[in-house]
């Protein structure tokens, strides 16, 4: 299984933290973001009661059919603001299912949270026990990139068709405001989609593409895909790679067909786990974790699924149950991350192999006040552990200092 030798570990967790990731195996499922600024509700409370209604009455809207749903219910302090935005080009049915699973997942995924909000690939969903209509949010920010490489420089005709796009939707009305658009370059054809809340004014909306616009050379400089998304706008591209509807759906029209063939263009998306209960996988999980732990050789290859889940091991194995190959169906490979447990398989052994082919890539745009732009107190923190969970049971290891001028506090993880 995994090689007992000190060298290997290291290189294992090493490539760990260096690696970037380009998930290209299915679609993105809904993926909340929980936000605990706010503090915390009871279920039985007047603010659980008011969320529940007004998640209810948007995923229960059999009227509105333009993709933009801002609702509040109850006085305060228990109020509760929500904002769902549907993307501009998927039809009526795509969306309304879209907000369904998106109403049951933000409860499970951010339970008791009195604000959250995610994303999915048609669909976004926001609430708040503060006000949110008609205010930009910038944060949090969501980069997922498409790591394949092109091999033209396509950031500025990338920022250019942005930039024309950005106009458009930002003088829509309060229904829509979004456009999408192609432009090519010497070799590459760019396909991208922007879009804004409609509550927003037009300068709003402005103001707020330029700002993750502006992030293309940090996020996806000459990437074949990605998006930056943040509650109030986000945009999405593709190289040679048609990714839109020419025009919305009217509220008759029925979702596209799934495509077929082969797609040579890997689909840059982030699946979060559904629950589905699966014992079986969690059999097979445990059987290889416990192989793990007692570092056994490596298996022989074989032509059948084989599963992994690497969980945060101070969690129960509960958790597990909510992960399953069922996320990715008919295909042969697939990777599932989630904030606490990851899911692996395919049809050809990993097991006992540093894979660093794929990877993910997500952090705080928040800077830190480390003057040269470096914080080498973090860079610390991570390379302690890297020296250190290799040697215990579980592989396993956290850490707190104080970095960054001793001004700041610094929590790691290493697994």
């Amino acid at each position: 299984m995994v090689k007992s030798t000190h060298s290997s570990l290291l290189f294992f967790f090493s490539s760990i933290l260096v690696s970037f990731i380009a998930l290209s195996v299915a679609q993105q499922d809904f993926s909340p973001t929980c936000q605990n600024n706010n503090g915390n509700y009871t279920s039985n409370s007047a603010f659980g009661t008011n969320l529940n209604s007004v998640l209810s009455s948007i995923s229960s809207n059999t009227v509105i059919d333009y993709g933009f749903y801002n609702e509040s219910v109850g006085q305060e302090p228990d109020m509760v603001n929500a904002i769902a935005l549907c993307r501009g080009d998927a039809s009526v049915d795509v969306c309304r299912s879209c907000l369904q699973n998106a109403t049951q997942k933000i409860l499970e995924v951010c339970p008791n949270q009195k604000e959250a909000v995610g994303w999915d690939d048609n669909c976004m969903l926001r609430y708040s026990n503060k006000s949110i209509f008609s205010t930009v949010e910038k944060l949090p920010t969501i980069y997922m990139v498409n790591t394949q490489n092109v091999t033209e420089n396509l950031n500025q005709a990338l920022q250019d068709l942005l930039g024309t796009l950005r106009d458009t939707a930002a003088s829509g009305d309060s229904h829509r405001k979004f456009d999408t658009g192609d432009i090519t370059s010497e070799f590459q054809r760019i396909y991208a989609l922007v879009q804004c809340t409609p509550d927003l004014d037009q300068q709003e909306c402005i103001d707020c593409l330029d700002d993750i616009i502006a992030q293309i050379p940090t996020c996806c400089s000459n990437k074949r895909g990605g998006r930056v998304l943040n509650p109030s706008c986000n945009f999405i591209f593709e190289v040679n790679n048609r990714l839109f509807n020419s025009t919305p759906d009217s509220p008759s029209a029925t979702p596209p067909a799934p495509p077929t063939g082969n797609d040579n263009t890997a689909q840059t998306v982030i699946i979060i786990v559904v629950p589905i209960v699966s014992v079986v996988i969690l059999a097979i999980c445990i059987f290889f974790v416990l192989r793990l732990r007692k570092r056994k050789t490596k298996p022989e290859e074989t032509t059948e699924r084989e599963t992994f889940r690497l969980r945060r091991a101070k969690l129960m194995s509960t958790m597990l149950l909510n992960s399953s190959d069922n996320d990715a169906p008919t295909r042969k490979r697939a990777i599932i991350w989630y904030d606490e447990c990851m899911l692996q398989y395919s049809n050809v052994s990993f097991f006992g192999r540093a894979e660093t082919s794929t990877g993910l890539m997500m952090w705080n745009i928040r800077n830190t006040t480390s003057p040269d732009g470096q914080n080498y107190g973090a860079l610390a923190l991570i390379y302690s552990l890297i020296g250190e969970a290799p040697y215990t049971n579980m592989m396993f290891g956290t850490v707190e200092k104080v970095v960054a001028n001793r001004n700041q506090h610094g929590y790691a993880l290493v697994q």
